[in-house]
Formats: structure tokens, sequence, C-alpha cells
């Protein structure tokens, strides 16, 4: 098994993957119907999906700010809202951190297949170790959407995500403090790699 620093899950296409067009309930794009004069218009509402590669060095503060716990940046946050927010998954239960949850998840993997983490902060080629996913939906889609849309757009979210990235998957967080809800998405790049057998003469 290795760690793949380029991704892993061709994040690139991943909104694609979690959002398939055949789906009853559409997460992919959401219409609403305008009048403007008399021309009837559309606007769509986008989802929004961004990631960013992490290194061994960087999951507590990741942690910290998913988990509104010890020292993080409290911009953009309203803390009269923050209980609202939901640990949705946890791939270990008695794990508090993410840098926990990564440990135990590579101690579950066969000693020859365990990948091999550079935790060396002074060093170039320090390991990514995670890829962590924001995904969200226009802020207007909300400011319309009934409790039962809302809960509908979470549940099949979050199904959609772990089905996505299965044993990979390490955490995922609902915050709902902040002025549009969002997803926190936390998974191992990590890919199992196949050696090529030798044609025999």
């Amino acid at each position: 098994m290795k760690l793949k620093p380029q991704g892993g899950f061709n994040i690139l296409h991943c909104a694609d993957s979690l959002y398939p067009y055949n789906n009853n309930y559409k997460l992919k794009v959401y219409l609403k119907n305008y009048t403007f004069g008399n021309l009837k218009m559309q606007k769509i509402n986008r989802v929004s999906l961004r990631h960013e590669r992490k290194k061994y060095s960087q999951l507590r503060k990741v942690s910290n700010h998913n988990n509104r716990s010890g020292d993080y940046s409290k911009d953009h946050i309203d803390e009269s809202r923050m209980h609202l927010n939901r640990a949705l998954y946890r791939k270990h239960s008695n794990a508090n951190s993410l840098i926990e949850q990564l440990n135990m998840t590579i101690e579950q993997i066969p000693e020859k297949l365990r990948p091999k983490i550079n935790k060396d902060t002074h060093s170039q080629n320090e390991s990514v170790v995670v890829l962590e996913l924001v995904l969200s939906a226009s802020p207007e889609w909300f400011e319309s959407a009934s409790e039962s849309d809302f809960e509908k757009w979470v549940n099949l979210n979050e199904q959609a995500i772990k089905k996505r990235f299965g044993d990979n998957l390490l955490t995922i967080d609902l915050h709902l403090d902040e002025k549009t809800p969002h997803f926190h998405i936390c998974t191992m790049p990590l890919e199992i790699a196949q050696k090529k057998k030798r044609m025999s003469k």
C-alpha cells in the first residue's frame, strides 16, 4: 500500500461521482424559477467542493478546527450556534483527534503493507497523509430549503461520501455555526499498489 500525494481518488472528478445525475433527489444542481418581465428565468444553485492535501504536521490544526477544540481560528464562527454542529462519522469511535484516527488506521494495516510516512517537518518530502474536502452548496439554496429538504441533503451526502471513500474515510463533520452549512471530510489517499508480473519467456 502507498499514500498517493496527487489525490489517490481522482479528486478533480469527485463532485461528479458524489452526485449522480440519475438520483431521484437532485444534488448536483438545484433550479429555482424566477420571473423577469415577460421572461421566465431559472437560477442555478451549485455544489461547492474544494480539497486540500494535508501533511502530518498540519493534522492538529485541522482536527482542532473541525472538532471546535483546542486552539483554532474563530473567524466567521457564531459561537452561539456551535452546539448545532454534528460529528457524523468517526472511523474509530475511541479516537478523539484526527491524528489518532490516522495512526489507529495505519496500525490495522499488515506491517508489510503499511505505507512509509515521513513526519520530518523540516524535510521537503514530508508525507501527505490526509485529504480534506469541504463540501457545500449555494447559500441561496439553504435560505429557501425546508427542514425536510435540508435533512435529505445531509443524509444523501453522508451516504454518498461513505460509499465513495470506503475504508479510507476517517471523519465527517457538518458545520452549522458558520454562514453556510458545509461538510469537512477527511480521508486517507491510500491505495493498494499492484506489482506487475514479468512476462515469462
